[in-house]
C-alpha cells in the first residue's frame, strides 16, 4: 500500500497487469480514476521508445501485479513478428514507429503501394531482403550451408549495391566495406547485412514516415488493425501483453 510504481514524467520501461489490488492514477498530484483486478496500464511503453509516463501509478490498497519490459515483450513475440507488429499498432496507434508498419502484412503492402506512387520502393525492396536473408541464414544453423550462404548474399550485393547506375542503394561507406570483406574473403554469414538493414529503416523513417502517416494508405492500415475500433489501445492487444508478461513471469 502506498508504494508509487512509477511517477508521471518518468521513462517508461515496462507494462504492468493487476492481479489483485487497486491502484490510483494521479495526474498533477489528483486523483483521476482507480484501477483494480485485471486492469492493465503502462503498455505504450513496450511499443514506442523513450516514452515518458502521462500519470503517476500508486497503489492504494496491497496489490499483486505481472509485468513485462521491453526486452521480455520482444523474446515472446520473437517468432511470431507478425502478430507483435499488430500488437504494437493496436496500442501505438498513429504514434507507431516504422518497423511495426513493416513487420506487419497489411502494413508493408500499404507502405509499398506509397512509396511505389512515388517511384521510390527499391529500399524497401533491399531491407526486406536484408531480413529475410538474415532469418534464412540464421535458421539453417548450427550446421549451415556456407556455400549457399555465401552465394545469396553476393546475389543480393549484385542486385541492389554493384551496380553503378541510379538505382544503387546508397549505404554508408563503412557498412558497404564490411558487406564487401565479408564476401571477399568468403565469410558471409546472416549477421553481413544486419547494419545495412538498420541503415535502410532508419533512413526510410526520416525520408518516409510522416507522410505516409498523412496518407489514405496508413488510415486503413489502422482501420484493418483496429476492425472499426475508435480506440488505437484495444482490450485484445493489451491481453496478448498481458499474456507475454505471464509467460515471463
Amino acid at each position: 500500500k502506498d508504494h508509487v510504481v512509477f511517477e508521471e514524467g518518468d521513462v517508461g520501461e515496462k507494462f504492468y497487469a493487476i492481479i489483485e489490488g487497486q491502484v490510483d492514477v494521479l495526474i498533477k498530484g489528483a486523483l483521476v480514476r482507480k484501477l483494480g483486478r485485471k486492469a492493465y496500464f503502462g503498455e505504450i511503453s513496450l511499443v514506442l521508445q523513450n516514452t515518458n509516463r502521462t500519470a503517476t501509478i500508486r497503489a492504494s490498497t496491497k496489490t499483486a501485479m505481472l509485468t513485462i519490459d521491453k526486452k521480455a515483450f520482444r523474446k515472446f513475440f520473437a517468432k511470431q513478428q507478425g502478430l507483435m507488429a499488430g500488437v504494437e499498432l493496436r496500442i501505438a496507434g498513429a504514434q507507431c514507429q516504422l518497423r511495426s508498419i513493416l513487420c506487419h502484412p497489411k502494413g508493408f503492402e500499404y507502405f509499398a503501394m506509397f512509396l511505389e506512387q512515388k517511384d521510390q520502393s527499391r529500399g524497401l525492396h533491399f531491407w526486406r531482403t536484408c531480413c529475410t536473408f538474415r532469418l534464412w541464414a540464421t535458421s539453417i544453423d548450427p550446421q549451415p550451408d556456407l556455400a549457399a550462404i555465401q552465394t545469396r548474399a553476393q546475389e543480393i550485393y549484385d542486385t541492389y549495391l554493384r551496380s553503378s547506375d541510379a538505382s544503387t542503394i546508397i549505404l554508408g561507406e563503412d557498412i558497404r566495406k564490411d558487406i564487401e570483406g565479408d564476401l571477399k574473403n568468403q565469410e558471409a554469414d546472416a549477421g553481413s547485412y544486419v547494419a545495412a538493414e538498420s541503415e535502410m529503416m532508419k533512413l526510410m523513417s526520416k525520408m518516409h514516415l510522416d507522410n505516409f502517416k498523412a496518407t489514405e494508405w496508413f488510415q486503413r492500415l489502422l482501420q484493418y488493425i483496429n476492425t472499426g475500433r475508435s480506440s488505437s489501445s484495444s482490450p485484445e492487444a493489451a491481453a496478448s501483453v498481458a499474456a507475454a508478461a505471464a509467460a515471463a513471469a
